[in-house]
């Protein structure tokens, strides 16, 4: 026959198991509180930077509209012409302003080994390089400047090395 137990004992073995069953299931949940505030403050972080990163574009927005340079006055101005470039491979547009200038905007250009500059003349007048081309070849290039070339003149892109005499690689007339 089996000795029987106190029921003392049974109870306070009853008891321990409890305990031992709450202080596990304490442990797991504090396990998984950590672990969900961590992930909670890694996305409070990512949502910092973003705010962060909107105001800082947000004051940069509010600087180019306050003073937007040679390059947001010509886009801007109010008799702003779109002309569109192609040749092959190589495409691109060029927004004049007579009262505010000139910006090129020029994607696929090849690998040049002085760059790329951009090239006014027009009937009558003398081929005048303005400036280059800033950007990686092969990606887009762009430039503007401040030099608002007549109705009717001819503006082209040009390798650096020989730009008074180079052949364009691409070349637009001026609306009239």
């Amino acid at each position: 026959m089996a000795a029987r137990r106190s029921p003392l004992v049974v109870l306070l073995s009853l008891a321990l198991a409890v305990l031992i069953a709450a202080a596990i299931g304490q442990f797991a949940y504090s396990a998984r509180m950590r672990i969900q505030k961590s992930y909670a403050e890694s996305r409070m972080n990512v949502a910092l930077d973003r705010a962060a990163r909107g105001d800082r574009l947000l004051a940069d927005a509010k600087r180019t509209l306050v003073d937007p340079g040679p390059l947001g006055a010509t886009l801007l101005a109010p008799d702003v012409t779109m002309v569109e470039l192609r040749a092959q491979a190589v495409s691109g547009r060029l927004f004049w302003s007579r009262s505010r200038g000139l910006v090129v905007v020029v994607t696929g250009l090849p690998a040049g080994p002085d760059g790329f500059v951009v090239r006014v003349g027009g009937p009558g007048v003398a081929p005048t390089v303005l400036g280059p081309l800033n950007g990686t070849a092969g990606a887009t290039l762009a430039a503007g400047f401040d030099a608002s070339p007549a109705p009717g003149a001819t503006v082209e892109i040009v390798a650096a090395r020989a730009a008074a005499s180079a052949s364009p690689l691409l070349s637009v007339t001026l609306p009239r």
